[in-house]
This record gives structure tokens, C-alpha cells and sequence, in this order.
């Protein structure tokens, strides 16, 4: 037991670090197509999610929060990741949310489904997570300076907002469903296929 927990936190750190580096070092976390920035980096929680015990996997949402709060004030690529990602609430929520939502759901449909599959919806889910809680505190918190750093009426944020779902929402989909099961079962295989019985 205590060397699978010495081996499930060093894995946490090892994601940790990525993000880190995927945070920092231009175009590995983050592509910049205004108004916000098309993430890769969210591949690396929704993997943790799959791979780590819950509790260890929020600590790297946590880790990809904090580090996205820090980054709108030390490195921000745009006005609106200042606007943003130095609201602690959008930048660490869906963040946090993530590993909740794919970890959880990946171990349900480990016990009715294959590896791939559950890695499949975990991957979807937790991207869309992302996707929707941030726009919704965006709507919510920064609404109206968000329509207005946009030129358009708060009545018209929807549109905006529905944009974003389209061009960064899909694409961040896409790529984490083509990522994520490969790599889950790629570790899981290695491991004994046995995910289900994960220590959470």
C-alpha cells in the first residue's frame, strides 16, 4: 500500500511539472486564437483523471487553476486572459471540476464498458466541463466587460460565448478524445487492465 501510494504521488508530481512546463513555454499548453486561447494543456488533467485516484487528480486541476491565476499576471498572452484568469473563481473552478467529472464517470463505465470507451466519454466530459464552466462564470462574473472588450451589447454576450464553444470548444474536444484513450489504455493494459479497482 505504501508503495502504491509513493508511486500514485510521484505520478502527481510528474503531471504537476507537465503542466507547469505546458503553462510557461508558448504553444505547449496553449494556442492563442482570440478572444480566448485554444487549451491542449486540459489533456494532461482529463489523463490524470483516468490514471490517478480522485483525490490526487483534483490536486492537478487544482495545480492547472492556480497555475492559470498566476500566469494572467506574470506571462498573460491577451487583454482577456487579464480580464479573465485574475478572477480566482474562473480560473481554478472548472479547473477543479475536471478531474470530479472524468475520474468519476471513468470509473463507472469501467465496470460496464472497455478502457477505451470510458477514457472516450471521460475525455469528452471533461473538456466540455472546461468549456461550459468557464464560459458560464464568464457570463456570470465578467459579462458585461467581457461584452464590452468584445464591442458588443451584454445582450448580445450569447453570441460571443456560443462562438467560443465553436471554435476553441470543439477542437479541444476533438483532440482529447483522440489523445486520452490511447493513453489510458496504453497505462491500464500495463497495468493489469484493472482501472476499475483504482484506490480512490
Amino acid at each position: 500500500m505504501a508503495k502504491q501510494k509513493t508511486y500514485q504521488l510521484t505520478l502527481t508530481a510528474i503531471f504537476i511539472a507537465i503542466l507547469l512546463f505546458q503553462t510557461y513555454i508558448p504553444l505547449l499548453g496553449y494556442i492563442p486564437i482570440p478572444p480566448l486561447n485554444i487549451t491542449i494543456i486540459h489533456i494532461t488533467v482529463i489523463i490524470a483523471a483516468v490514471i490517478l485516484p480522485l483525490k490526487n487528480s483534483i490536486l492537478v486541476g487544482l495545480a492547472w487553476g492556480v497555475l492559470s491565476f498566476s500566469r494572467a499576471y506574470i506571462a498573460p498572452s491577451s487583454v482577456f486572459d487579464i480580464l479573465i484568469f485574475r478572477n480566482f473563481i474562473i480560473a481554478v473552478l472548472p479547473r477543479v471540476l475536471i478531474p470530479i467529472v472524468a475520474g468519476s464517470l471513468f470509473i463507472w463505465l469501467m465496470k460496464r464498458h472497455s478502457i477505451k470507451i470510458a477514457a472516450l466519454v471521460a475525455a469528452i466530459t471533461g473538456t466540455l466541463t472546461n468549456t461550459f464552466c468557464v464560459l458560464g462564470l464568464i457570463y456570470v462574473i465578467k459579462g458585461a466587460e467581457f461584452a464590452e472588450l468584445n464591442q458588443v451589447a451584454p445582450s448580445q454576450l450569447y453570441l460571443i460565448l456560443g462562438g467560443i464553444v465553436t471554435t476553441n470548444g470543439i477542437p479541444e474536444t476533438i483532440a482529447a478524445a483522440i489523445v486520452v484513450p490511447i493513453v489510458a489504455t496504453i497505462y491500464w493494459h500495463k497495468r493489469g487492465g484493472k482501472a476499475q479497482n483504482r484506490t480512490d
